[in-house]
């Protein structure tokens, strides 16, 4: 029996257990539980948040005004190619 096997024969006697469906059918453990899923979500947002109000605070730019450059950046390299080539073809 491997590992992963052994782990769904564990869960499923778990999910068995008188005291586990107690449990499941608890309105705060289900509102504990929803909280919990919340949290990467919003650790990744006030990680996002701070790192933001940091690079503003110390006049650096945040990835995503960078990412915004390079976009700009790109299309104005492509402008000028046209550009040289309209102008390249006219002489």
């Amino acid at each position: 029996m491997t590992l992963k096997d052994d782990i769904k024969e564990r869960g499923m006697k778990l999910l068995t257990d008188p005291r586990v469906l107690r449990l499941l059918q608890s309105e705060e453990f289900v509102g504990a539980m929803t909280a919990l899923m919340q949290v990467p979500g919003k650790v990744g947002d006030f990680t996002s948040e701070q790192s933001e109000r940091f690079a503003r605070r110390f006049g650096l730019a945040s990835a995503a005004e960078v990412e915004e450059l390079r976009h700009r950046v790109a299309r104005l390299e492509a402008d000028l190619d046209r550009l040289r080539e309209a102008r390249a073809r006219q002489a």
